[in-house]
């Protein structure tokens, strides 16, 4: 596809538009401009993680897994509760089978997304692959919330003083 003068130009502006660039150059299969671009921006802002998750995306599209990964560890170390970063970082392991590892990123982003449903599943898929007697299931995974809903009071403990039970209680 032939690049129009104004594709090619210098993105100017905010770091966030910057990064949205590079991701739009990423969408379009122009990884070499998207990883340009974010290095650019890195040079001037090292800690931007929105710019590092581009740039890891952009590496592991392209087929280089190696600096995908080192930046997606970056961003882990800038901001650990990326969920991004973190899903990246175990859909690589995984891809190379480190299971083991892949395991320990999902666990650690469903500690910040517990209502995740695609982490869950790549859990279960995982923990499944590791042991054959793995009885999960996504509701074991699901976090725990006390319940609100008061049971229903037992006939034992119906009040003989409302008409309403005196029928169940007999006499």
């Amino acid at each position: 596809m032939p690049r129009r003068e104004a594709d090619t130009q210098p993105v100017k502006g905010s770091s966030h538009s910057v990064a949205r660039a590079a991701d739009r150059y990423r969408e379009q299969g122009r990884f070499d401009d998207a990883i340009m671009l974010c290095l650019q921006e890195l040079k001037a802002s090292p800690t931007y993680a929105s710019a590092r998750v581009v740039l890891g995306r952009a590496y592991l599209e392209s087929g280089d897994s190696v600096k995908a990964e080192e930046e997606f560890h970056r961003v882990v170390e800038l901001s650990p509760e990326n969920l991004r970063a973190r899903m990246h970082l175990g859909q690589i392991c995984e891809t190379q089978g480190r299971v083991e590892e892949a395991i320990g990123h999902y666990e650690k982003a469903l500690e910040f997304s517990p209502l995740n449903r695609e982490i869950r599943a790549s859990l279960l898929r995982l923990r499944a692959s590791i042991s054959p007697f793995a009885t999960e299931t996504l509701a074991d995974l699901m976090p725990r919330k006390a319940s609100r809903i008061k049971p229903p009071p037992s006939i034992g403990s119906c009040s003989m003083s409302n008409p309403s039970t005196k029928r169940f209680v007999g006499s």
